[in-house]
């Protein structure tokens, strides 16, 4: 009875984080019994990003490339329904104004990109970590335009209805690092559209690589 006691003291005495984590490594026990693409496994992951954000400031959390689209295909169909997901507060989402500065169209003649976000992460990764594969998919969204605070959200760069999302992401092959580099909405996706944005992406990584290997040299 003695040891039961003990076991209810000391539970009490516990922090929340300490359960959260506990929460945590429960569940990537039970993830390694499905497959990756099983749909549980997908909903047990999403489980545990939520978990781990939790624990985080919100100044200092990291989002998955899955949940920035998943959170960005929410705000292209209705801008009004993210931004309710947000004052609940029952998710740990990107806000709006971090989902613009990933999810708008690169351009260095105008700064509107987010190279200083991933020269800040891979500025942490050192030579060998650094060395990515880019990954690319496409992401199908309901064809709907809205307007919103003031913004028209639903249309592409050249003002047709999106339909699709052109998602750029880089992933390390040498450790577990993977980021979102830029989504592009699209009505049509053409071979053109794609080489276009291809080497709007390539660019943008050259110079980030460039800023991070100055920044290691000095």
């Amino acid at each position: 009875m003695a040891r039961v006691k003990s076991w209810a003291e000391e539970s009490q005495s516990r922090d929340a984080e300490f359960f959260i984590q506990a929460a945590v490594n429960s569940l990537e026990s039970s993830k390694n019994h499905f497959d990756d693409n099983d749909e549980k496994s997908r909903i047990i992951s999403f489980s545990i990003e939520q978990l781990q954000l939790l624990s985080r400031t919100k100044y200092g959390r990291n989002y998955s490339p899955e949940l920035n689209v998943f959170a960005y295909v929410i705000h292209a169909t209705s801008a009004a329904a993210y931004q309710v997901l947000l004052d609940q507060r029952l998710l740990c989402l990107p806000s709006v104004s971090t989902l613009k500065k990933i999810t708008r169209r690169l351009d260095s003649n105008n700064g509107l990109d987010n190279s200083a976000y991933l020269t800040l992460r891979a500025s942490k990764l050192n030579e060998l970590q650094r060395t990515v594969i880019l990954i690319i998919d496409e992401i199908y969204v309901a064809k709907r335009v809205e307007y919103s605070a003031g913004q028209v959200v639903g249309l592409t760069s050249d003002g047709d209805v999106a339909s699709t999302l052109l998602c750029f992401a880089v992933k390390s092959l040498a450790c577990k690092y993977v980021d979102l580099v830029a989504i592009y909405p699209m009505a049509k996706l053409t071979a053109e559209k794609l080489y276009n944005c291809y080497k709007d992406v390539m660019q943008q990584l050259i110079k980030v690589s460039l800023k991070v290997i100055a920044m290691h040299v000095c």
